[in-house]
């Protein structure tokens, strides 16, 4: 198998309206609690790498909603495949 790497640059517009990816953020709410973000089941609305967006961040202790300034800063994508594979189209 080989791979290849493509990097999307910056301003690179993710032709999506709902962009799902893993993981969970979370940072101090002004509460004390936190402020969480789940990307498994909450999606950001029309990104743009290297643009900022707001993101919307829930508190389980005051149960308040907040929304604070972000952006993505870069978008990896591995594509392997089989040099083997390769078969003409008829």
């Amino acid at each position: 198998m080989e791979v290849k790497t493509i990097d999307l640059p910056q301003g690179f517009e993710i032709d999506v309206k709902r962009f799902y990816m893993n993981g969970i953020i979370d940072m101090p709410c002004p509460c004390g609690g936190k402020l969480i973000r789940d990307f498994d089941e909450q999606y950001l609305s029309h990104p743009i790498i290297g643009e900022d967006m707001n993101i919307s961040m829930h508190c389980d202790s005051c149960e308040k909603e907040y929304t604070i300034e972000g952006r993505i800063e870069n978008i990896k994508i591995d594509i392997s495949f089989d040099k083997n594979s390769i078969k003409e189209d008829i």
